[in-house]
């Protein structure tokens, strides 16, 4: 008898320990994310027009048919004049990317200003952009436009043509399809048009959208593509609409490559959590308008004209007000403020 109210002792003895550090200690076991801020780290040394990308240890600055390198400590490093008739110049995750616009030599250079690569396009090329370490080179061949997609070995893994102003696109993971976004504007209206493409260039399936304008793309998966027009959100499956949200006042919706089942909408003054189904899983009340969404250090950073927001598992962390002239953005996961004539480099500290 009295081993067995020793034993419920120990129980309610447990239990209230259990309970005791999980309300009253909590936060000094498990910590609460503290409320952040950000701070200035440097000014980079910019003249008007002058773009500026910075990496681990250099910065480099572009303007037209000139490129400028600096060692993080303000230090000049190397200069490159373009003797190009049509100079494109675009930093890139690991290397520097220019072309030659009017016959599609691509050259790639390191940090140090050495060339490593060069590419033979053989097309006029208008615009490089690169995703998740792809380079996508939008060319003209007459009246039609042309997509072109380098890895970061300097080989063409495929050619598209299209008959329509590309707009936006994506590979999917195993490199077997290309999604491209192009635009028809005739008569007074515009469509949309969502092509599936394979690797060789050929169609696979497409899907039309009438009065709206994809701005967004992105694979979620194999076949799955999560797209945002300025009407609504869509989660296509090649040819099938999965589900879609018609939303006024969209501005902006982000994908985490992490967890790419939820999608994260900023419409109006709200942040909206859309799950897999496209049903909204939070919705989370804005003090303010906010433009545009990034990813940085696992916060989700939302920009407005007079603030900076930063939320982490649905949760505010980061808090930032921008005065009247300044504007920030997140680029290659640094952060900048960008005044007239100024660039800083900016960092997120504790909150005091």
């Amino acid at each position: 008898m009295e081993n067995k109210g020793f034993k419920i002792f120990i129980l309610v003895f447990t239990l209230l320990i259990v309970a005791f550090f999980s309300s009253k200690y909590k936060d000094k076991i498990m910590p609460r994310e503290t409320m952040k801020t950000l701070e200035i780290v440097q000014q980079i040394p910019t003249s008007e027009g002058e773009k500026v990308r910075v990496y681990d240890d250099v910065i480099v600055k572009y303007k037209d048919d000139f490129i400028s390198t600096l060692n993080i400590d303000g230090t000049s490093k190397w200069e490159k004049k373009l003797n190009f008739e049509r100079p494109l110049v675009f930093p890139g995750e690991k290397a520097i990317y220019f072309c030659q616009g009017t016959t599609g030599e691509l050259y790639f250079l390191d940090f140090d200003g050495n060339s490593t690569k060069k590419v033979e396009l053989g097309i006029d090329v208008e615009k490089i952009i690169e995703k998740e370490g792809i380079l996508y080179a939008i060319c003209k061949d007459k009246d039609k436009e042309v997509l072109k997609l380098i890895d970061n070995g300097g080989n063409i893994l495929a050619t598209i043509t299209s008959g329509e102003k590309i707009l936006n696109f994506d590979f999917n993971m195993d490199k077997s399809k290309v999604v491209i976004s192009s635009l028809i504007a005739r008569d007074g209206n515009i469509q949309s048009n969502l092509s599936f493409y394979n690797i060789k260039g050929d169609i696979l399936s497409n899907v039309g959208f009438n009065d709206e304008i994809v701005t967004f793309l992105k694979f979620i998966d194999k076949d799955i593509v999560v797209a945002m027009t300025d009407k609504a959100i869509y989660k296509i499956n090649s040819q099938t609409v999965v589900w879609n949200q018609n939303i006024e006042a969209l501005k902006d919706i982000y994908v985490d490559n992490s967890e790419k089942e939820k999608v994260y909408a900023l419409v109006g003054k709200s942040l909206k959590i859309f799950d897999s189904n496209g049903e909204i899983q939070e919705d989370i009340v804005l003090d303010g308008e906010y433009k545009k969404m990034y990813s940085y250090n696992g916060i989700l950073i939302l920009v407005g004209d007079k603030n900076v927001l930063g939320f982490k598992k649905g949760k505010e962390i980061l808090n930032y007000a921008i005065e009247e002239g300044e504007k920030v953005i997140i680029d290659n996961s640094k952060i900048l403020l960008i005044t007239d004539g100024k660039t800083y480099l900016m960092k997120t500290i504790e909150k005091q």
